[in-house]
């Protein structure tokens, strides 16, 4: 079932393009060279025009893990109501985990938390749920690959 969930959601997501258009992870036509490439671009570009580009380079770890139900959940504001919003609700709840450590086994526990790693829909939920990370400032320009974010700053020097 996840495989045309996650074809449906992923012909969706590009048609009314709904992603970030600089984050090149986990997309179609996109690779990790476009990333770099626009770095530096916005790098050239400033220095160029006689600006300073500071830049802060982040990576998440273990970036699935950090995906909240709660928020992904609130797919609404991309147009998925209803039924999909339901389906969604229910792949992502009840799901369970349970750690081995030297042989002992703990109990099982609810994950409030993540997606499915290895899932055919773990990466386009996590771009989902980081899709809206460049609009906490417009003082900043990012370019983001998966779970790797660069943030810029470019200013006139003086």
């Amino acid at each position: 079932m996840e495989k045309p969930v996650s074809k449906r959601l992923t012909d969706y997501v590009e048609k009314i393009a709904i992603l970030y258009p600089m984050q090149y992870g986990f997309r179609q036509n996109s690779s990790v060279d476009m990333a770099l490439v626009n770095i530096q671009d916005i790098i050239t570009k400033s220095t160029d025009s006689n600006q300073y580009a500071a830049v802060v380079f982040l990576d998440l770890a273990k970036a699935f893990d950090t995906v909240d139900h709660s928020i992904l959940l609130k797919m609404s504001i991309y147009g998925i109501r209803g039924v999909a919003l339901l389906w969604f609700t229910d792949y992502l709840s009840g799901r369970t985990q349970q750690v081995q450590c030297n042989g002992a086994l703990s109990s099982f526990r609810y994950i409030k938390c993540g997606v499915p790693q290895g899932s055919n829909l773990g990466q386009l939920l996590f771009l989902l749920y980081i899709n809206d990370l460049p609009k906490a400032t417009k003082v900043l320009k990012y370019v983001l690959f998966a779970d790797d974010t660069n943030a810029f700053c470019c200013h006139m020097t003086f």
